[in-house]
């Protein structure tokens, strides 16, 4: 199911939607590295430090799970019962989530080396899941080919 056909009259308009909400939050995920260092700054002692060891390989590990969500499991969930700009918010909320993980733990006392792994693991699956064409025309097809699915 897609949100309009080529040459349709609100084709166009659907794109620069598509593109304008990718940047923002693309965008975003500087704003959180920008946010978290200047926090980082202004705190003399982390909140939380102690809690780090623990909490940062279970955000790695929720990370790699949206990761594989967004890459190998959304589409099948989403195409018979989304449109692909409903696909597309879905799965750059998952990528931008990670950023907002490497924000938490910058807060908590992380080194900025930590959180930028989780910045940089948000901007390329961002990248990843640029809108376009091609991706629109994999979605399509996915719609196509799957039998319904009841959720």
């Amino acid at each position: 199911m897609q949100t309009s056909l080529p040459g349709q009259p609100g084709e166009r308009k659907s794109r620069q939607t598509r593109w304008i909400l990718w940047a923002a939050i693309f965008v975003s995920i500087f704003i959180y590295a920008f946010v978290g260092a200047m926090l980082k700054q202004t705190l003399e002692k982390p909140p939380s430090a102690d809690i780090l060891p623990l909490i940062i390989p279970v955000l790695i590990a929720i990370s790699a799970g949206e990761t594989a969500m967004v890459l190998f499991v959304l589409g099948k969930l989403l195409a018979k019962k989304s449109n692909y700009l409903s696909y597309c918010v879905v799965r750059w909320a998952l990528a931008e989530s990670i950023a907002i993980f490497g924000l938490v733990i910058l807060i908590l006392g992380a080194e900025m080396k930590t959180s930028l792994l989780f910045f940089a693991w948000s901007a390329v699956l961002l990248f990843l899941t640029m809108p376009g064409q091609n991706d629109e025309r994999k979605f399509a097809d996915l719609a196509n080919r799957l039998p319904p699915i009841a959720i």
